[in-house]
């Protein structure tokens, strides 16, 4: 039996950078893959992190960050989906990156 084992190498520069220009492109596998790290992360220390709420504005931008993804697994060949995103939406996101990294810097010593 053979594992496909992926390390994951995350910067939180890309994600500090993201919320100084607040611009409303950004890399959907960069962010679904902190948005996992981080909650992963919160759990593992008992700390609330604020992409786990079950709001519905979460959990629509965390599904347009998976779809964006494009996953060959779900995504039809020939085919890319590119999220726009709302006022609102990139607002949610830049809740969810501080409160990763204010996680990250109460948790992670460097």
């Amino acid at each position: 039996m053979n594992l496909n084992i992926k390390n994951t190498l995350l910067s939180m520069d890309e994600a500090k950078l993201w919320l100084q220009k607040r611009k409303s492109e950004f890399d959907c596998e960069y962010l679904l893959s902190f948005w996992n790290i981080i909650s992963d992360l919160a759990y593992s220390v008992g700390e609330i992190f604020y992409g786990d709420q079950d709001k519905d504005i979460l959990i629509k931008i965390y599904d347009k960050l998976f779809y964006g993804n494009n996953l060959p697994s779900i995504t039809p060949e020939g085919k890319k989906y590119f999220p726009e995103w709302e006022v609102d939406e990139i607002k949610e996101i830049a809740k969810v990156i501080e409160d990763g990294l204010k996680i990250v810097n109460t948790y992670i010593y460097i």
